[in-house]
């Protein structure tokens, strides 16, 4: 009948065995759509053997045979074909994140000179004693080419940033990484100028810098202020993870964390280790919290173009060292577990810090099964500072409300300029 009447199809039956099967139809068979129930399972023995001759596969044995031969291999090319596509997205997303990622050299530190000196017995003092002695010759050099006049700690200037970091004559602190490709210390240009903000933070906390005393540990919870602060912006930049600029500014806080903890020890002995540990593994979660989000956007590898994640996963394993706690089980686990990650992702953690690979396998970091040492951020931290309110804040801060005003003005300035700048860039060369 004519209301009846339905196209002639090899899987009804009601055509020619002869008749090769319709390019749709072979195109639906890749896709693995025959393969529902009653799919492959339906048709005949002949037709089995001509889609997997299509498919240049063995099309010998018995129906069974047949339809499994066809069944794993929907499954392969499923399989190629989410990994193609993921490979493809991972990649857009690396593209789309990476062009945030701009660097700037600094001078290697004084306390990593003063490491390889004294492991190679070139100097007849103590590490100490040359990073005090190196200072004082480099602010008698500061100081003769800027006369008298005072320089602001801090100060918005490139001259009071460059202080803030060295001070030294002939610095190439701030210069582009493209003009130095095998100078190896190098920061993102927002890693750089959160260094120097949280520099400054730290000193406005500093009952020497006033030359008055408050109590031994006074310091101490000043820094410790300064590192609240800064996972209360880890927190805040981590809620806006999606975009394409959050990669770029997470890593500036952890390249903050990293350098900030040069010199920890008045910290780490405070009379407060519960709340010192407390704040180190947060800062551990911080660092997975970005790593993570690294591998999802393709940036997690030895082409990515964060081009200093062993640098400065190296720094902070180096900087924490002598956590106290970590003589017998480790209370800080996530330092070895984030150099492992990166090592499992191909990136190299080795040269810098001075001996890094010589601590690495002093402390079993190599040939030791990763723990991914990863959390929840969003979780661990709302946990205890859900409204915020319980950490961080302007206690100890021994600097007046205007100079502080002034100076947060100036970092804000600082990070929209940069900003801009490569919204700038990054429009002219889409041109």
């Amino acid at each position: 009948m004519a209301g009846n009447k339905r196209a002639l199809s090899q899987v009804d039956g009601n055509a020619a065995q002869t008749q090769p099967p319709s390019k749709r139809a072979s195109q639906q068979s890749a896709a693995g759509e025959e393969n529902e129930t009653g799919g492959y399972a339906s048709m005949k023995k002949l037709e089995l053997s001509q889609l997997l001759q299509e498919r240049n596969l063995p099309c010998n044995g018995s129906k069974d045979v047949l339809v499994r031969r066809l069944e794993e291999s929907d499954r392969s090319r499923t399989s190629v074909t989410a990994s193609e596509l993921t490979s493809r997205e991972g990649s857009a997303a690396a593209q789309s994140a990476g062009r945030w990622f701009k660097y700037t050299t600094l001078c290697r530190p004084l306390k990593d000179i003063a490491a390889e000196k004294w492991a190679g017995n070139l100097d007849d003092g103590t590490p100490e004693e040359f990073i005090q002695e190196k200072d004082e010759e480099y602010n008698e050099q500061y100081d003769e080419e800027k006369g008298d006049a005072e320089v602001t700690a801090g100060a918005t200037s490139e001259d009071g940033q460059r202080k803030s970091h060295c001070g030294r004559k002939g610095c190439i602190c701030k210069r582009p990484a493209s003009e130095l490709p095998e100078h190896r210390w190098i920061l993102t240009t927002m890693g750089y100028q959160e260094v120097a903000r949280l520099q400054w933070q730290v000193r406005v906390r500093d009952q020497d810098e006033v030359e008055e005393y408050f109590g031994s540990d006074y310091n101490a919870y000043g820094f410790q202020e300064v590192m609240e602060n800064q996972l209360l912006s880890f927190n805040s930049e981590f809620s806006e993870r999606e975009t394409a600029f959050a990669p770029a500014r997470l890593w500036s806080i952890i390249e903050g964390f990293a350098w900030l903890l040069n010199d920890p020890l008045p910290w780490f002995h405070s009379d407060d280790p519960g709340t010192t540990l407390e704040r180190l593994q947060m800062i551990g979660g911080a660092v997975f919290a970005t790593l993570n989000i690294f591998e999802k956007t393709g940036l997690l590898g030895a082409d990515s173009p964060v081009k200093n994640i062993g640098l400065v996963l190296g720094v902070l394993y180096n900087n924490t060292r002598e956590w106290p706690g970590d003589l017998g089980v480790s209370e800080l686990s996530w330092r070895g577990a984030m150099i492992r990650e990166a090592l499992q992702h191909g990136i190299e953690v080795k040269g810098q810090p001075y001996g890094i690979e010589t601590l690495l396998d002093k402390d079993g970091v190599y040939g030791t099964q990763s723990s991914k040492g990863d959390m929840k951020w969003k979780r661990a931290f709302s946990k205890k500072h859900k409204s915020g309110s319980t950490i961080g804040g302007q206690h100890y801060v021994l600097a007046s409300a205007m100079e502080v005003a002034v100076m947060d003005m100036a970092s804000s300035l600082l990070l929209f300029s940069e900003v801009l700048a490569m919204v700038i860039q990054g429009a002219v060369r889409s041109r």
